[in-house]
Order: C-alpha cells, then sequence, then structure tokens
C-alpha cells in the first residue's frame, strides 16, 4: 500500500492550550503547561496490490487463511484513525468521526493495474464528494477501455453515499463493506487468478 495522498490542498489550523497542575504544593498562578496543537482535516487517496498467488504461497497454500487476510486487509484499509480521542474530549464523547470510504476493489488475471499517482485537485470547490467522485468515476471507468477487460474478474466499488451520480462505475456498485468483500472474495476464489 502505498501512502495517503491529500486530494487536496490542506490549510492547518492551530490550538493554543493550557493545562493546570492539580498536584501543586502550594497555591499560586500559573499553569503546569502552554502548547500549540495542530489539526487538519483531508480526503485521502490511497492505493494498495495484492499478488493473489505470491499471499497463498507465503501462507503454505492455505487459500482459505488467504482469503480472510485479504479481507481483513481490505476492512483495515476502510477505517479511519481517531488522533486524539483522549484529549479533545471527555469519554464517550470523543471525537470518533465516521469514515466516508470510496472504496473501488478489482481483482484480474493478469497485469491489470494504473493507478492514478496524482491527487485529484479539488481547488476552488466547496465539498469533495461530487467533484472527486467524479473524477475517480472518469479515471477507474476508463481503465477497462484502455486495458480491455478479458483479465478483469471483478469490480466492486463502495461509494459514499448509495445515490451518488456514477457514469462508468455504475454496474460495479454495492451498497456495503460487506457486499464489496464478498465480491472481492468470491473473484478471488476462481483459478484464473494470476500474477
Amino acid at each position: 500500500m502505498v501512502h495517503a495522498i491529500s486530494t487536496h490542498r490542506v490549510t492547518l489550523d492551530m490550538d493554543f492550550f493550557t493545562a493546570m497542575d492539580d498536584l501543586q504544593e502550594s497555591e499560586g498562578t500559573g499553569v503546569g503547561m502552554m502548547r500549540f496543537v495542530g489539526f487538519d482535516s483531508a480526503c485521502f487517496y490511497r492505493y494498495a496490490r495484492i499478488d493473489w498467488p505470491q499471499l497463498v504461497q507465503a501462507l503454505g497454500g492455505d487459500e482459505d487463511l488467504a482469503l480472510r487476510t485479504v479481507e481483513a486487509f481490505l476492512r483495515v484499509s476502510l477505517a479511519a484513525p481517531c488522533p486524539r480521542a483522549n484529549s479533545t474530549a471527555l469519554p464517550p464523547a470523543t471525537p470518533r468521526a465516521s469514515p466516508s470510504p470510496w472504496c473501488v476493489a478489482t481483482v484480474w488475471g493478469g497485469p491489470w493495474l494504473a493507478p492514478s499517482s496524482d491527487p485529484f485537485a479539488l481547488s476552488g470547490r466547496v465539498g469533495w464528494r461530487l467533484p472527486l467522485s467524479a473524477a475517480l468515476d472518469r479515471y477507474w471507468g476508463r481503465l477497462p477501455e484502455l486495458y480491455g477487460t478479458q483479465s478483469l474478474l471483478s469490480t466492486a466499488v463502495l461509494p459514499p453515499e448509495p445515490d451518488l451520480p456514477l457514469d462508468r462505475l455504475d454496474d460495479a456498485a454495492v451498497g456495503n463493506v460487506d457486499e464489496c468483500m464478498a465480491a472481492v472474495t468470491k473473484a478471488l476464489s476462481v483459478d484464473d487468478v494470476t500474477p
């Protein structure tokens, strides 16, 4: 898996805070510490490639274990980190935002991969879902036209919202993470998956 890159420019916000020392031996003014903490938020793009035959071989030929490994990897890939969960809010009101995943999972029987190496430009726009979705739909929808579909065994698209307008990837859209996992693991069970 490559490093995630943001799809747009990110502005860092600074938060100045102070903390009291409750264990001071004598009463007095002042604080235990003062700091600045940076906060930002972005929509990230990343991709990964799994060599199925090599994974099965590395796991001693256990295809069932390899399928479970791929599913666990995909689930972790869709997870969102929750930094500073214990320092910016008190439990149970910790700042745990649910991610809005946009996942395109493909399974192919040959060398068919051309991930985008550049972020999708969203400068000057408000919101990311519609422009990013349109860019991703155009990019991934064009790949089968360029490389053909002979080796393409399965495509599962998990958009961030169910009624998102898609021109090229609409037929591959699934409704939830479990359906996406099922499409991938079913395609991996086919014997034609080769490196």
